[in-house]
Order: C-alpha cells, then structure tokens, then sequence
C-alpha cells in the first residue's frame, strides 16, 4: 500500500486540484502497470477519501443526462394519454422549462453567493422540479377542461380554475415550502442545501403556474387540447358528463366504494398496513459516511473494501482517546515514570476491551514496551532518539496530553464500533477515577463521530417533523377552517410514509443488498410529508367547494373523488414515474433509494389513500368533522 494526502483545499496553479490529481494518479499507475507484461497479474486500486467522493460526483453527473431523457419521455406519454392532445404537454413543459432555468440559475447565484452544493442535490431537484411543476400544470389543464366539460365560457372557466385549482397548488407549495425552510434549519449540511434548493424550485414552480399559464390559457383557449377541440371536444364533454352521471367512470366507482363500505375499507387498510409498519419500524439504516451507494464493481469501491479486508475493519475509520495527565509526559529530559506507568495501564484497559482490535501510543504498539520507558535513563543515546520520535506522534504540544488510536474490530462507523467506543470511554472514566493523576478525558475518530451524527439526525428528526407537521396543520386549519381534518391529512401521509419505507428496504436493502445511509428516513419523512400534501389538499379543497355548493355527507365527498381524483391519479403517476425512474436508473445507492422511497409514497397516496382510505374516514366523520370553521368563499 502507498499511503498520501493533502487538505480538500488544496491549491495549485490557482485551482483545488484534489480531483483532478486523483485522476491522474489513477492514470498514471495504470500507464506503469501496462508498460510491461511482467506487470500484468499485478492489481491497483486508488481509493479513499478524494477517489470515493470523485466516484460519487461523476456518476451523480453522469446520470442527469439519462435521467433527464427518461423523465420527460415518461411524462410525455403519460399527459398525452391523460389530455389526448400534443398541445397541452407542451404547455407544461413549457412553464418546467421556464421554471427550471429560473431555479437553476438563482441556484447557482447562491451558490457562488453564499452557500455551496452537494452534487447530488442536482439529480433530486432535476426530478422534483419536473415532476411538481407538472402536477401543478395538471392541476389546472385538468381543472380548465373540467369546466369547458361542464359548458363554462373559457374566461370564466380560467376564473374559476385559478380560483380553485390555483388555492389547491398555492397551498401545495406552500406546504412544501413550510418543510423546506424546516429542512434549512437543520445542522446537517446536505439537508440544509436540499432544503434551499427545495424552496427556490418550488418558488419558481408557484409564480410560472399561477402567472403564466393562466395568462395562456386566457389568450388560447380551448385551442389548448387541440386536436381534441371544436366538435371533437365537444362529443368527449358529452361522454364525460354521461360516465360522471352514471358512475360508470373507475375513479367513481372507487369513491362510491370507499363511501359505502367505509368500515371496511379502513379496517382492511390498516390490517395490512400492520405487518408493513413492524417492517418499517425495523429497517437498520447504515451510518458509514463513507459508502452512499456506490456501486460495489466502482474501482474506488472495490479498492476501498481491499483495503479494509486486508489491513483491517476500521484501518481507514478509526477512533482516538485523548486522555490529559496532571504532570507533563517529560520532564528534564526524563520520562515521568507515574504517568508512563498510567499510560501503561490504559492501554491494557482499552486493548481488553471486547470489539478492539489494537491500541497504538508511545507506550506499546506505536513506541517501546514499558520495560523499556522505566529504563529510560540506562538506554543508549540512539535508542532514546527513537523513543523521543515516538513522544512527538503520540504527545500533543502541551506535553501533557496523550493520544490513543483505537481500531475496533468492525468498521468505525458500525454501530458495533459505537458500542465499543462507548465501552472504552467508560473503562477510561473507571482507570482515571482510581489514578488521580488521569485528567480530561476525550474521545474522536470514526466511532464517536458516528455516535454524534446519530444524535444529530434523531435531534434534527424529532424538530424538523415537530416544525413541519405544525406548520402544515397551521396552513391546512386556515384553508379549511377544520381542526380534525388536517390531523387525518398529517396522519394518511404518514401512513403512506411507513409503507414506502418497508418498500425501500425490501426492494434496496434485501432484494439488492445495498445499505440504506441514515439521512433516508429523514429526507423521505420531509420530502414525502409536503408532497404527500398535493394530494391530500386537491381532494379536500375538492370537497369543501362540493360543500359551498349545497351538497352534504357522501355525496359532496363522491363527487371530490369522481372530478378531483382522476387528476390526483394522473398526477401521482407522472410525480411517482419521474421518481420511480431515479429508483431504477440511478447508479448511487442513495439516490435510488430516495427515488424509490418518494415515487412508492407518492402512488400510496394517490391509489390507496386519497381514493379509498380519506373518503371512508370523511364519510365516518360526515359533517361533523367540519364543523367550527369557517364557510369557504
């Protein structure tokens, strides 16, 4: 093995070169093993830090361009079915092409301005944008057609549409953006860049929906669906008011269904919903910052898994004690035999402890045996010289401070090594608390920086949800004047949220055998909790206008599902596909999971629960759970 390294920042000619030296490290030695056929059965990998976080960016990057084509040719097929015109697809795409390069570009400015960027947040955001700001297109292409259906002059049909299906997006976004802001408040660097990312592109979506596409609506009209307009149109308008009246439509059926048999309907979806919550409940997440997902034939990743099988578990992830004595190490050119003897003494308490492999300081592995130190004084000069070289790896400037490099039989970043490294702190307080001479006691290295992320995720977890969930409840009480509702809102969301989870772990964690990193639930929760909210509002927005209108009980809620569900299923299609697509095609383990996890929600939501499982409980509540707020206008 040939070790090097240098600071992330490191500068030559003007430039951080850390990447582009890797590469041509790599180049290099490939170019020396292939110069002789006496080097062919000899193997080179070059891995660590700088040639696992190059793997990662390339492929984050290389994997736009296919994903971008996918996406919008998954997107495509789908408004074509849905509209049954070129035109209005166009339409959308059109407002995504306007807010993407609005959003791209201020993401950039802040980004040169004020804070950087993971390269992944690219991919996510590429996805996310595409897929919300077609769903807040479609909302309203749906809601416009739904009114000229209905025999609505165009100018009023806009009016109407902005008025509702521009209250539904305004309050999606919204609630997105409430769980962006709680996402930048969190003290982990890539959540905090998401979560900025998030709001600008949302931002964006908001203002080019609600300005501009209505605006063209007003100046095309019903030209929009062309070829399906004129006389074409004017036979599907009646086709469709006939499968609205008879209930023969499958949307309708599902809400007449669900508002029959509501008892039912809920108990079968939360009898099966318990084996899938156990499951989800017990997914083991991996805290090993070093392996996102990396493919496993990555040569950075087959090198890296070399260098912990042949040189050790925690060779590139290990943990240090620093442990400050009350006399200095040295004194007058002569070792302190009481804390050399302490020294001593931790490292056979440390070194007996379950799950480490090894101890090195001055004292032992990283210097000479006890014996040696207390004969200090009889040494020849040579000898000493080494010793004193030993004292300058292990000794701080102080003198007086004493580092211990732990190695654990597991990777440092297991939740084994936590463990371990918890065992030793303690077996340290027990040895100093019997030496008097033993003062400060601290400890770092992979082990207690994986222990301190734990703690931060689960922090950060507990306030973000507190702050999004009341924030979206806040939101939701205002638009709806009901109190019970928002709760059933925040609850079916995250019921879809457990649900995708145990997804995501039997589709990457056991059928793939790839280890779910520990920001995934986090970023799930966040992400799926605004967009899951889509849906929730569209229906619900859906049935208080069914209400204003005089109808009551069931009947307001079967035509919510028989007018809004239709464009919630489409909608959920083309927002889970673009998400599905970056679960199956992306290269890194964590963003296939995020794909995967976001696009299983986002078809729960839209299938199971706004279609079946919302209905029957508003059907349980019926106008009660209504009561209190005020009448919509």
């Amino acid at each position: 093995m040939i070790s090097f390294s240098a600071p992330d920042t490191y500068v030559a000619n003007g430039s951080i070169v850390t990447y582009a030296d890797t590469a041509e490290i790599t180049t290099d030695v490939s170019h020396v093993l292939a110069s002789s056929p006496a080097f062919a059965p000899i193997g080179a990998y070059v891995t660590g830090g700088a040639p696992l976080d190059r793997a990662t960016n390339d492929l984050a990057t290389s994997a736009l361009g296919l994903l971008l084509a996918l996406t919008i040719l998954v997107l495509l097929v789908i408004m074509l079915v849905y509209f049954r015109s070129p035109s209005a697809p166009a339409l959308a795409f059109g407002m995504i092409g306007v807010a993407l390069v609005a959003s791209l570009a201020m993401i950039f400015v802040v980004g040169k301005l004020v804070t950087s960027f993971n390269s992944e947040i690219e991919s996510i955001i590429l996805v996310f944008l595409m897929s919300i700001g077609t769903d807040y297109s479609v909302f309203l292409l749906a809601r416009y057609r739904e009114e000229l259906v209905r025999g609505t002059p165009p100018g009023e049909a806009v009016e109407t549409t902005v008025r509702w299906a521009g209250q539904s997006i305004a309050t999606s976004g919204s609630a997105v953006m409430v769980v962006a802001v709680a996402l930048t408040l969190s003290n982990i660097s890539f959540l905090a860049q998401l979560g900025i990312c998030l709001f600008i592109a949302v931002a964006f979506a908001l203002l080019v929906n609600l300005t501009v596409l209505p605006a063209l609506l007003v100046l095309v009209g019903p030209r929009i669906f062309w070829p399906n307009s004129g006389a074409r149109f004017a036979r599907y308008a009646e086709r469709r008011r006939a499968s609205v009246a008879e209930q023969t439509d499958p949307i309708a059926r599902a809400g007449a269904a669900a508002t029959r048999r509501p008892v039912a309907v809920i108990a079968l979806i939360l009898l099966l919903s318990v084996p899938v919550v156990a499951v989800a409940l017990q997914v083991p997440v991996s805290y090993d910052i070093t392996n996102i997902g990396l493919p496993a034939s990555n040569p950075a990743q087959v090198g890296f898994v070399h260098l912990q099988e042949d040189f050790g578990s925690s060779y590139s992830s290990t943990s240090f004690a620093l442990v400050t004595f009350a006399a200095p190490i040295m004194a007058a050119g002569h070792p302190n035999l009481t804390e050399v003897r302490d020294v001593d003494g931790l490292v056979g308490a440390v070194g007996s402890t379950p799950g480490v492999a090894s101890v090195s300081t001055f004292v032992g592995t990283g210097g000479a045996p006890i014996g040696t130190w207390l004969n200090y004084s009889a040494l020849p000069p040579a000898i000493k010289l080494e010793l004193n070289a030993s004292l300058g790896e292990y000794v701080g400037a102080d003198g007086r401070t004493v580092m211990f490099t732990i190695a654990t039989n597991a990777s440092g970043y297991s939740a084994a090594a936590v463990g371990v490294i918890d065992t030793v702190h303690d077996r340290i307080d027990d040895y100093a608390g019997a030496h008097g001479d033993v003062g400060a006691i601290y400890v770092g290295g992979a082990g207690p920086t994986t222990q301190d992320i734990q703690s931060l995720v689960n922090s950060a977890t507990e306030e973000m949800l507190i702050g999004a969930a009341i924030g979206l409840f806040v939101i939701m009480l205002l638009l709806l004047g009901s109190a019970f509702v928002p709760i059933l809102a925040l609850g079916v969301i995250g019921l879809s949220i457990l649900w995708s989870w145990a997804g995501t772990y039997v589709v990457v964690g056991i059928l793939e055998n790839e280890a779910l990193i520990f920001l995934l639930p986090l970023i799930l929760l966040i992400l799926v909790l605004g967009l899951g909210m889509d849906y929730n509002v569209l229906l619900l927005t859906r049935v208080q206008e069914e209400r204003t209108m005089g109808h009551r009980g069931t009947v307001a809620i079967r035509n919510a599902v028989t007018y809004a569900g239709g464009v919630i299923t489409a909608a959920a299609v083309i927002l889970g596909g673009a998400f599905l697509l970056l679960g199956f095609t992306s290269p890194l383990g964590l963003l296939a999971a995020i794909g995967l996890g976001i696009g299983f929600a986002v078809l729960l939501q839209a299938f199971v629960v706004q279609l079946f499982f919302t209905p029957a409980v508003l059907t349980l509540g019926r106008d009660a759970i209504w009561k209190g707020g005020r009448r919509p206008r």
